[in-house]
């Protein structure tokens, strides 16, 4: 199956099932795209979830971002970050996040020097 981008903005929901009853607790693959050390598009590739469009969403970032950070909105479980590995293709470290529970959405916020991607049980706006 050939992956094909959703891109995302500031301020984009988008919903999924957080538990499923043949793949149990979904997750993200999160990949950065670098050049010369500042994050160029980050990728968010959905694991353990129906996904039969075969989409990922990315976030392109403007020129100074250099972070970013996976967080849990108010009342929702911490996500857990649980591995990192080697990217071949796109030679940078992924991160594995499995979502939290009592998460259904979530939601992209770009600041001045970094994106965050904060996990809801409702639209955030």
């Amino acid at each position: 199956m050939k992956w094909k981008p959703k891109y995302l903005e500031h301020g984009d929901n988008v919903s999924f099932k957080a538990i499923h009853k043949e793949y149990g607790v979904a997750e993200f693959i999160v990949c950065p795209l670098m050049k010369r050390g500042k994050i160029t598009e980050l990728r968010l590739y959905p694991a353990q979830q129906d996904n039969p469009k075969g989409i990922y969403y990315a976030i392109k970032c403007n020129k100074n971002v250099d972070s970013f950070s996976i967080k849990s909105w108010v009342g929702i479980n911490t996500p857990d970050c649980w591995m990192n590995f080697w990217c071949k293709e796109h030679k940078t470290m992924e991160t594995i996040c499995s979502v939290p529970s009592n998460a259904s959405w979530f939601y992209i916020h770009m600041g001045s020097s970094g994106v965050s991607v904060y996990f809801g049980d409702r639209v955030i706006k």
